[in-house]
């Protein structure tokens, strides 16, 4: 087990801004963002930077996701369960690979990117969120 991981941004079009997950020096997955807005809360991703995260359970979710803590002007950011960029309100949302959803560019087999990311990570640590 790890206590962080890397989040880096590759592309950004109308679908939102793609990103591979990076845990021990290898790509385990991919992430789907909302488009930068000036980090507005709701609406947009959230800044580069590093950051920490904890482990926790959602009761939204109802299952275990990712706390991302810190967050300058924002708080309840998490990565979770999501294919689209209309399931985010400035998450993060995690997929084994990419694809089409309801013709819309999407991370694809969220929920078992995400248990196999909490099966690599230490209960806290740091997220490193690098831009395109």
């Amino acid at each position: 087990m790890t206590n962080s991981f890397i989040i880096k941004r590759i592309v950004e079009n109308e679908d939102g801004i793609f990103g591979t997950i990076i845990i021990e020096h290898k790509i385990i997955g991919f992430t789907l963002e909302l488009p930068w807005r000036m980090n507005e809360e709701y609406i947009s991703c959230i800044p580069a930077g590093t950051y920490k995260y904890k482990k926790y359970y959602s009761e939204k979710f109802n299952r275990e996701c990712i706390n991302i803590i810190n967050v300058f002007s924002r708080k309840d950011v998490e990565m979770h369960p999501g294919n689209i960029i209309t399931d985010t309100n400035g998450c993060i949302l995690p997929g084994l690979k990419t694809g089409k959803y309801k013709n819309l560019n999407a991370v694809l087999d969220s929920n078992k990117c995400l248990d196999l990311i909490l099966s690599m990570l230490e209960p806290t640590g740091l997220v490193q969120i690098i831009d395109i």
